[in-house]
């Protein structure tokens, strides 16, 4: 894709008339993501749904690229970075047709301008107090690929892009004219844009594109005037070697600021050039919910993940033994509890649910500010799951499952639980029974006596004390069917709790080892409803495992893989990676890099963005939690 045509100033206007007729009305900031790592088919759609956008623009539009120096600390660290801001500024509202593109915007109180407060022959003295040089771009290569805008914008401090639909009897003209020039011309090339601009004057007739008029202003800013002469120089410089030419005019400042200068001709998709929302970085500090994870492998720019933007608010945490999982899941678990603190304090508070296999978290439970709550020190659980389920039929069939009654055993079972309030009380039901199916109740009933009156009844009778912030730990627990259904009452309850709690307090559940509690269908049922519901409560939910295989092949764990708006992914062996690409539909590069992960790297998928970090533990935190000798640094 290349410039049909330049031009200087612009002939779609009146002769004379100098940058906007008046000042945008509308501003909406757009958050850029990650496209250069996005799938061939990815970046297609991507740039068609810009494209539609551009499509329907009807009045002139800014596009404004802001390169903003931020100094900030998180964890701990001081860190200065550039952050990349999007604004689209025009008369016409565009933000129906930006939330239809899919790109997630803020429509801004005020229009994006900048103040000037004195032009000098060679800047602007700014209104912030810093010194601005405004170029107007005059030529580029001739051939240009979709999204080459983040190349000019990346050098400059600011660059606004005037972006004008042309009426269609202002293209032919234009085109018409710029052929006949070019006709006069002896070169090839000359002649071969000549035939070309012919071929859209022809598809302009026939009303099958639009023809847009674009200037681009590039600005370069500093503190003070050796500061901005020397950043103008390697401006220039860099700007050359892009094969970008551009032009700063003496005492034309403030025009040049206000959309005076040189223009071009593209055609509709052509304008995929122009796809500004480009960013390698994840920044998300403005919200609510921004936690620190690590450092961004590529920019170096911490990387802060606000699971309030995502669609869903889960999280899968997914690593081979090794990899850094474990260290990875509590510093951000850590860094969570400690956002949460810092910007709400003891005005907020909030609740956390840990549910410890190994006893890792137990260990921890001090450091975290948790209580621990240690199942197999107690002899009774109050776990009674006609107390903790929806209905007394999946009590029953529960119960069932974990004791193997026969199927014609089992359904009587749930005919009589309609007025059962416990397993005690089921128990007698199907004793005293007088009906013509009185001897298979009975039947029935032996195969629940364990649980009524067994060593296991002390799991359905007294109270289990759920406080606020709770780890609850099974430590060494195994992959029995008793197991299995302790932990999916104990995630029951927790999920009860959580239901009855305000929804403006925010939730933290932590699942351990996910595989394992995904062993039983009651369970599977318990962890799809918090992952289809748990937005609706303010719940975040972290699911971890390592044993991916085992989650990936059983229905319920790709469903959970599958309703994670968010996806951190450290080192997998290779079979794995192969197995999750056709899960997650995986490019083929993203594939091959999640195998060659370092201890402690991680690809993190969170609706669009696609970032490499190095997850980075604090030094108190690293001594904390990594129990092997290498792979973090604090």
């Amino acid at each position: 894709m290349h410039a049909l045509c330049r031009m200087f100033g612009s002939e779609a206007r009146k002769p004379g008339a100098r940058g906007p007729a008046r000042r945008p009305a509308v501003s909406y900031q757009i958050s850029p993501t990650n496209y250069l790592i996005l799938s061939e088919g990815e970046r297609d759609e991507v740039l068609r749904r810009f494209v539609r956008i551009m499509a329907g623009v009807e009045k002139k539009l800014r596009v404004t690229i802001r390169n903003q120096s931020v100094q900030a600390s998180y964890a701990g660290r001081p860190y200065r970075y550039t952050e990349k801001m999007v604004y689209f500024t025009s008369r016409q509202d565009l933000g129906p047709a930006i939330m239809a593109g899919g790109f997630k915007s803020t429509r801004l109180d005020e229009p994006v301008s900048d103040e000037i407060s004195r032009e000098r022959l060679h800047h602007m003295d700014m209104a912030d107090g810093t010194l601005c040089r405004a170029y107007t771009v005059y030529d580029h290569a001739r051939s240009i690929s979709p999204a080459w805008i983040n190349g000019i914008a990346s050098l400059s401090d600011i660059l606004n892009i005037d972006v004008s639909p042309v009426s269609p009897h202002a293209a032919r003209r234009m085109l018409v004219s710029h052929a006949n020039t070019l006709d006069s011309s002896a070169n090839r090339r000359a002649r071969e844009e000549a035939e070309e601009a012919r071929h859209v004057n022809d598809l302009v007739q026939k009303q099958e594109t639009v023809i847009y008029e674009c200037g681009l202003t590039a600005m370069v800013t500093a503190r003070d005037a050796s500061s901005l002469a020397k950043k103008c120089a390697e401006f220039e410089r860099q700007a050359r070697w892009s094969q970008i030419r551009l032009l700063s005019v003496r005492g034309r400042q403030k025009a040049t600021l206000d959309g005076w200068g040189h223009r071009f001709l593209y055609e509709g998709s052509g304008m995929a050039a122009f796809y500004p929302f480009e960013s390698s970085d994840m920044i998300e500090a403005d919200g609510a919910g921004g936690v620190y994870i690590g450092s961004n492998e590529l920019t170096g720019t911490p990387v802060i993940y606000d699971y309030l933007r995502r669609s869903n608010y889960n999280m899968t945490i997914l690593g081979s033994s090794g990899a850094g999982k474990s260290v990875a899941a509590k510093t951000y678990i850590d860094n969570f509890r400690r956002m949460l603190s810092e910007k709400y304090g003891a005005s907020q508070p909030y609740k956390a649910y840990i549910l410890d296999l190994h006893g890792e978290y137990a260990q921890l439970a001090e450091y975290l500010e948790m209580n621990v709550l240690n199942i197999m020190d107690r002899t009774e659980l109050g776990l009674d799951p006609f107390h903790l389920l929806d209905t007394g039929d999946q009590a029953v069939d529960m119960l069932a499952t974990v004791s193997e009654m026969p199927a014609n055993l089992r359904s009587l079972a749930i005919s009589r639980a309609q007025g059962a309030g416990s397993v005690a009380d089921l128990v007698q039901i199907l004793q005293n029974d007088k009906t013509g199916h009185a001897e298979d109740c009975r039947r029935a009933a032996t195969y629940l006596l364990e649980f009524a009156e067994g060593e296991l009844a002390g799991m359905f009778r007294g109270d289990l004390p759920l406080h606020g912030r709770t780890v609850v730990t099974l430590r060494n627990a195994d992959k029995s069917k008793i197991n299995a259904m302790l932990i999916s009452l104990i995630l029951q309850r927790i999920w009860n709790d959580i239901r009855r709690t305000e929804r403006h307090v925010p939730k933290l559940l932590v699942i351990e080892e996910a595989w394992f509690v995904l062993s039983m269908p009651s369970t599977a049922r318990i962890i799809d409803d918090i992952a289809r519901s748990g937005r609706k409560e303010n719940l975040h939910c972290l699911v971890m495992t390592q044993d991916i295989d085992e989650m990936i092949t059983s229905p319920a764990g790709a469903a959970v893989i599958k309703n994670s708006a968010t996806m951190m992914m450290l080192r997998l062996v290779k079979e794995t990676a192969v197995k999750l690409q056709g899960v997650l539909a995986l490019s083929d590069k993203e594939r091959d890099e999640i195998t060659m992960l370092d201890t402690g790297q991680a690809m993190v998928r969170a609706d669009n963005n696609r970032i490499k970090l190095k997850v980075r533990p604090t030094p108190a935190q690293l001594k904390k939690f990594d129990t092997s000798a290498g792979g973090f640094t604090a």
